[in-house]
């Protein structure tokens, strides 16, 4: 199944059952993919929106970040990954978005999501991703070729999941950089 144009705000595309293998990468991807349960393949570009992987062994290829929607200096908007399972699911990003690494900063209690997303994007160099933990989830932070957070970096949500390896391509890892 394929949407040419990526996919716009307020669509959806739903398979049901099944293996199935899903294109939204000929343009922004920011309305929702839920391909229930099966085994499935995932391509998006400039991913936006919301993805729901449902039970099963599912692949996600991210081609590019679409850049943060922010208000305030603060992001108000996040792609999320829904249903990714440790150990069955894998996340992956094509080598123009560059390395990726996993990140731990240790934070006093009443850190705020906002201070900790503006720490990582402060230690994370430019032009690569570092993947952190933040109250139960994790998220993928894209940093642009501009240091600190601002609209041109990119963030990923994969929610209500932790623990996730990361590594390079062809490795065994959840979340895989081509780079």
């Amino acid at each position: 199944m394929a949407d040419q144009g990526g996919l716009d705000a307020g669509r959806y595309i739903r398979t049901g059952g099944g293996n199935d293998v899903v294109h939204a990468d000929n343009g922004p991807m920011r309305g929702h993919i839920d391909t229930g349960t099966g085994n499935d393949i995932i391509f998006v570009e400039q991913f936006d929106g919301r993805i729901t992987t449902g039970d099963g062994y599912d692949s996600v290829d991210v081609g590019s970040f679409a850049g943060l929607h922010m208000t305030g200096g603060k992001v108000s908007d996040i792609a999320v990954i829904e249903d990714f399972q440790k150990g069955r699911d894998l996340l992956s990003f094509a080598g123009v978005v560059g390395p990726g690494e996993k990140k731990q900063l240790f934070f006093i209690t009443t850190a705020t999501f906002d201070e900790a997303l503006t720490a990582y994007a402060g230690m994370t160099a430019a032009n690569s991703n570092t993947v952190f933990e933040w109250n139960g989830d994790t998220y993928v932070f894209h940093q642009n070729g501009v240091a600190g957070l601002d609209a041109g970096d990119g963030l990923i949500k994969l929610a209500g999941v932790t623990s996730l390896s990361v590594g390079r391509a062809n490795g065994a890892e959840d979340i895989l950089f081509a780079a």
